[in-house]
């Protein structure tokens, strides 16, 4: 493989973990824009169908995101030393999928409290 090769596989799993935080993003907001909309008008079956299919999507969008961008350290990895040669630096991004991870299941489980308290409030 050519440091080419590595240049591009870095960026391509970058975009590609980008793409997949966007998605689950775009999952968030529409759960939280229901449950703020509807949240108190649904059935206990209704939030709670809501709730797993919102769940579900969204681990499946950010599990992938941090498997993403743990592909892209390894990649960078490789390229540090090479970079160096050219002037360049590589920043260290290894904390990045561990503080992604914690994010995006924080923000799954902020969400379920947001519709928790709107079917609270509004009974």
């Amino acid at each position: 493989m050519t440091e080419a090769d590595l240049w591009e596989l870095n960026a391509l799993y970058i975009t590609s973990a980008i793409d997949a935080v966007s998605v689950y993003l775009s999952f968030t907001f529409a759960y939280i824009a229901a449950a703020y909309l509807v949240g108190a008008k649904l059935t206990k079956f209704q939030a709670g169908l809501v709730s797993c299919l919102y769940v579900f999507a969204a681990v499946c969008a950010a599990v992938p995101s941090t498997l993403l961008l743990r592909r892209a350290i390894i990649f960078q990895e490789f390229l540090a030393p090479k970079a160096e040669s050219y002037g360049s630096r590589i920043f260290d991004l290894s904390f990045a999928p561990g503080y992604a991870g914690i994010l995006l299941v924080a923000g799954i489980l902020v969400s379920l409290y947001f519709m928790y308290d709107v079917r609270k409030k509004n009974p």
